[in-house]
């Protein structure tokens, strides 16, 4: 009994060989359809390099026109200034380069030039005439840029506004390193700083908030005593 039921149960090769047909189709089916897609994508591909060779990124594609503005555009310039500093005569040159002699025609060429002139550091020096009070002794003057409330200077040598505002601007609007600031205004300018005496520039200083400066003198405390 047992020996025949595994008789019946047993695949005929008829039945194998038609499983193995039936699997073979349904592969072959998904093989045209990845070979299709694949060639899809490779078609699509090459269109996309022809469009990126014989159109190069930024580049505008042909409209049969010449580049450019349009002829008769005067196009975009400076704004003529408003006044005019000083003038530079070019005299008729004498001779043509054909060797020939030239003869003034009364006609003028002329263009104008924005620069910028060249700035050397201005330095200024500030006396305060000293005086003595009546009352009390104390020696009274006007007060120095950079003084103290009490007459005390904090510097011999200082760095003046127009600098300080500079500096400020180039940090803080423009982002420039303290190094890069003592660099352009050295070069630019010959103003010799350091990056740290460019810091200081924007640190709070005392002020002598416009008030006279008063210092004790020898003589006011020989009085006192």
């Amino acid at each position: 009994m047992g020996g025949g039921e595994g008789i019946t149960d047993r695949v005929t090769p008829d039945e194998r060989l038609a499983e193995l047909e039936k699997e073979n189709a349904a592969l072959r089916t998904l093989l045209e359809k990845a070979l299709k897609e694949l060639e899809e994508w490779k078609r699509g591909f090459r269109e996309r390099g022809k469009r990126r060779s014989s159109r190069p990124e930024g580049r505008r594609s042909a409209t049969g026109r010449k580049p450019g503005r349009k002829a008769g555009d005067l196009g975009a310039q400076r704004e003529v200034p408003q006044t005019i500093d000083r003038t530079i005569d070019y005299p008729v040159p004498s001779r043509c380069e054909c060797g020939g002699a030239v003869k003034p025609t009364g006609e003028k060429r002329s263009t104008l030039v924005e620069d910028i002139p060249p700035v050397r550091v201005e330095v200024v020096e500030h006396v305060a005439h000293v005086g003595r009070c009546k009352g009390c002794g104390l020696e009274v003057s006007e007060p120095l840029p950079g003084d103290t409330r009490h007459g005390e200077s904090i510097a011999r040598t200082q760095v003046g506004p127009n600098a300080v505002a500079m500096a400020v601007s180039l940090r803080f609007e423009h982002h420039v390193s303290l190094a890069g600031i003592a660099a352009f205004v050295g070069v630019w300018f010959g103003l010799r700083i350091t990056a740290g005496a460019c810091r200081t520039c924007w640190c709070a200083r005392p002020s002598a908030r416009n008030l006279p400066s008063t210092r004790s003198s020898r003589t006011s405390e020989t009085r006192r005593s």
